[in-house]
């Protein structure tokens, strides 16, 4: 046989045994660079698995430097055929000779995706001989630099094997320490892709949900981050430590930068499935945006937007090949069934957090109805999964009212209207519903957790809220929250209505009447100054109360609003009173028996108003005419003698004043049972002066103005003098003027006003204050103090002065 054709035999053999590794190979490369986005979150993950595998405990830790990542690890040494699958993948996956029951990687696609940082991995590691207690050091290079060529990948693994063969050395195995390494060239791209680029937001992802992922990898000790690299530059050190775990609270030391922080996770399980949530100050902390909600172990990448309250953990999920979901068809009977364990996780985690007084429960509150698997999938996860999660969360006390009370979400309202009016209408439906509102510190985190398509019976529209609010229609009756003025909190519901939707005015019974009690649009009217005392005398002839059709004086801002011609004035009020007594008088067969008392009020009002005559009868057409002839008509035959005697007494108008007085009809009998006594009562009056009378504060100023006037003249500025208004510039009390001469002080005066005429000055006293007396006497004021004395009766408003010499005793 010819030994050339025996060497092509084995290199067939070879090149036929390297074929399928190759092609496999090819198969999961390609898929890259079209995923980049879910390989940039998911590389770090399947060195986490690999380090997680066949090990009880392990430490990471994972050194960045300009153009090279490694990730280390602390775990047991390879087995040959673990070297081997690296460099070959799948090589061994079909052996049932390893226990992969809690393994999270039995459903991995191995390091593949890891190559979106570098197409050149450096392995470095040691690895146990299968029958004997030896251990050797090796390092190998995995070169996926051409992958979509086979004979390159077939010629790599080739290589590979042979550098493994001859590139291996006897070593010790030293428990606990990083002797296993993968280091990824970043100066080495994949298919061009930025592995810097993939590394940096790969790494920021997987900061923010370590603690989640690190609960459901329990072997996993630490994680740490050992920063060289410039391009890193948001901190040179990171490290989570696994502290303890007392009942549910798991807590890990986060060491950035020195600066440490515990985080505490609320881990809970049940059956196949467990979650967890940040707890921080006893309040549930809201998920990353970019978190998992689908755990299999280590986060399911692609299930961030799935429409879970809670994260769901299980290492008994069936998940795809490339682990970015898991499929809910009728065929994926037991990945339902650990959904619908969750829904009863989620119970009792809520029941729970609810005993501990744990705050913040909208963050564990979210469902929507997306899911990214098949159509199937998607049905059952709206119509089952959905409804089951959305059942419990209305059932359980989740929400913390305005009071501070715990209720029901069904009984909850959340205030939905666009994002303009948002703050205001919380405020005003704060106010009215406080038992069922959200307090104001969690009322937006409630309205961005609920989909209102989903839950729709607590969505609070402002619809909702005029309806219930018109319900109650007498306004002194409603009971508000942090509101005593209900007027105030009607008026904000008021300008809300203008801003939002001014047609709701036509909607709702919502227009305050006089009386504080809610009308409709059609039967209020604006008071366009009608006299109240006209009021009074139309409500006494109709028999009814106009103030239930007028629009509260405080609304008077909302008249445009009200329907067109809604405005009642003076022309109005008069022309409807006149009507009635016209037809009161026609009805009562010329008598006004019927209706004395208003005729009595009206008299009064014609009598007193300031309108002209004209005026008042064009107002009074029917009235003007019959004036005389109502106003006999409204007396008996006593009270007319009785008014003859007053016009004939020639005192009529002086007695009108008196009428018009505040004085009582018992006092004015006394007073005319009395009459004797009423000159001398008159001549104490006269005696009687006082400050408010014959020296008030408005008489004060016009007498000063006039002083002020006259010393302007007496001493005026061109001779070196200077008059100063002290009282009115400089608020002295103690006299009103000082007179300067080349800045001395010449006199000191103080004006002194009444309101009668000089002839009479000898009986109109002055006052004087203390201070001003006190004044007087210093020496300060010696020969200095005069007195200006005016009479404001007197035409020529003469002003004298008066010298006032006092020296003291």
């Amino acid at each position: 046989m010819s030994l050339k054709f025996i060497d092509e035999i084995k290199r067939e053999e070879e090149n036929q045994s390297l074929s399928i590794p190759a092609k496999r190979l090819k198969e999961k490369l390609e898929p890259i660079n079209s995923k980049v986005e879910e390989m940039t979150k998911r590389w770090f993950w399947e060195l986490l698995q690999n380090a997680s595998d066949y090990n009880d405990d392990v430490k990471v830790k994972l050194t960045l430097d300009n153009n090279k990542i490694t990730f280390s690890h602390s775990g047991k040494p390879f087995r040959t055929l673990d070297v081997l699958n690296l460099i070959s993948p799948d090589s061994g996956k079909d052996g049932d000779e390893i226990d992969m029951k809690d393994n999270i990687g039995k459903f991995g696609s191995g390091l593949i995706s890891t190559h979106v940082l570098s197409s050149i991995i450096e392995v470095e590691g040691i690895v146990k001989k299968n029958d004997e207690d030896k251990h050797y050091k090796f390092k190998i290079l995995l070169d996926r630099s051409n992958p979509g060529n086979k004979s390159f990948l077939q010629n790599s693994i080739k290589k590979t094997k042979l550098e493994l063969r001859n590139n291996h050395h006897l070593s010790e195995y030293k428990k606990g320490t990083f002797q296993t390494h993968f280091s990824y060239l970043l100066n080495k791209p994949f298919n061009q892709i930025d592995g810097k680029k993939a590394a940096i937001e790969g790494i920021n992802y997987l900061i923010t949900i370590l603690p989640y992922t690190l609960c459901f990898m329990r072997k996993v000790l630490s994680v740490e981050i050992i920063n060289n690299a410039d391009e890193f530059n948001k901190f040179s050190s990171f490290k989570l430590i696994f502290q303890s775990q007392n009942d549910n609270i798991i807590t890990f030391k986060k060491i950035m930068d020195n600066e440490i922080e515990l985080i505490d996770m609320f881990y809970l399980s049940y059956d196949k499935v467990s979650t967890a949530i940040q707890i921080k100050n006893n309040n549930a902390v809201a998920f990353p945006d970019n978190m998992s909600k689908l755990f299999c172990g280590l986060p399911l990448i692609g299930t961030e937007k799935v429409g879970l309250p809670i994260i769901l953990n299980s290492l008994n999920y069936q998940p795809s090949t490339e682990r970015h979901n898991i499929e809910l068809s009728p065929n994926d009977s037991l990945n339902r069934k650990i959904c619908e364990e969750g829904v009863e996780l989620f119970d009792k985690l809520i029941k729970i957090l609810l005993s501990n007084k744990t705050g913040n429960l909208y963050n564990i509150a979210y469902v929507r109805k997306t899911f990214n698997g098949t159509e199937p999938s998607k049905i059952w996860f709206k119509n089952k999964l959905v409804k089951s999660f959305i059942s419990k969360i209305l059932n359980l006390s989740l929400l913390v009212n305005v009071k501070g009370n715990n209720i029901p979400l069904k009984n909850a309202k959340i205030p939905f209207i666009d994002d303009e009016h948002m703050e205001r209408f919380y405020g005003v439906a704060n106010c009215f519903a406080s038992l069922k509102l959200p307090e104001k510190s969690s009322f937006e985190a409630w309205h961005k957790a609920i989909d209102f398509n989903l839950i729709p019976s607590i969505k609070y529209s402002f619809e909702n809220f005029l309806s219930e609010v018109v319900l109650t229609s007498q306004i002194d009756t409603f009971s508000l929250h942090n509101s005593s003025n209900t007027m105030e909190w009607l008026k904000d519901v008021f300008s809300l209505i203008t801003d939002v939707e001014p047609n709701l005015f036509n909607k709702y019974k919502i227009f305050p009447n006089q009386n504080k009690v809610l009308c409709e649009r059609e039967f209020i009217y604006f008071n366009d100054d009608m006299p109240e005392k006209l009021i009074d005398i139309n409500n006494s002839i109709n028999k009814e109360i106009m103030e239930n059709t007028l629009l509260h004086s405080d609304f008077n801002d909302f008249k445009d609003y009200l329907p067109v011609g809604s405005s009642r004035g003076l022309k109005f009020i008069c022309n409807r009173i006149d009507e009635s007594f016209k037809n009161a008088y026609a009805k009562n067969d010329g008598s006004p028996d019927t209706f004395i008392e208003p005729l009595r009020k009206l008299f009064k009002w014609y009598n007193d108003s300031d309108l002209k005559v004209k005026e008042l009868k064009d107002l009074f057409k029917w009235f003007s005419t019959k004036r005389a002839v109502l106003f006999l008509e409204t007396f008996n035959e006593t009270e007319r003698d009785m008014a003859l005697n007053i016009a004939q007494s020639g005192k009529m108008r002086a007695l009108s004043k008196l009428a018009d007085s505040s004085i009582t009809i018992e006092q004015l009998s006394e007073l005319s049972n009395k009459a004797h006594l009423i000159e001398s009562v008159l001549l104490a009056l006269q005696e009687e002066i006082d400050d408010k009378t014959f020296a008030d504060k408005e008489t004060g100023k016009i007498g000063e103005k006039l002083v002020y006037e006259d010393l302007k003249n007496k001493f005026p500025e061109y001779q070196g003098y200077k008059v100063i208004w002290s009282s009115k510039e400089l608020n002295e009390r103690r006299f009103d003027f000082e007179i300067l001469y080349q800045e001395s002080t010449k006199y000191y005066i103080d004006a002194k006003t009444t309101i009668r005429g000089l002839s009479n000055s000898d009986s109109v006293p002055f006052f004087m204050r203390k201070s001003q007396w006190s004044f007087i006497q210093s020496n300060e004021a010696q020969k200095k103090y005069l007195l200006a004395r005016v009479f404001l009766q007197n035409k020529s408003h003469q002003v004298n002065y008066l010298s006032i010499n006092l020296k003291n005793l």
